[in-house]
């Protein structure tokens, strides 16, 4: 699976990036293009859900960059999770965004 290098000197991080980078409990995040949309799928620590519903308030800095309609955000919470990986959730063909 490539890794997105989305840091570029031409290109500006936007206000996501920049929080999901700053968080303590991204473990990763990923991104599936489809024809028309985009799909994000952001792995966490195992968190509490006051720190869940944090994170999904940071999703809403994705809203004001693209139109709800063309795109979907999976925030993945091992902790919510019984005998699963959470890993497997993530689609094959979704590639990986570098976050440090």
């Amino acid at each position: 699976m490539a890794v997105l290098d989305l840091a570029s000197p031409s290109q500006p991080v936007s206000p996501f990036m920049e929080a999901i980078r700053r968080s303590p409990w991204v473990e990763g995040l990923w991104v599936l293009p489809k024809r028309d949309r985009l799909e994000y799928w952001l792995l966490t620590r195992p968190i509490t859900p006051e720190v869940e519903r944090g994170l999904y308030g940071i999703s809403g800095l994705l809203y004001e960059e693209y139109a709800p309609e063309h795109m979907d955000f999976h925030l993945i919470n091992p902790l919510a999770l019984e005998n699963v990986n959470p890993r497997e959730l993530i689609p094959l063909r979704a590639q990986q965004i570098r976050l440090h």
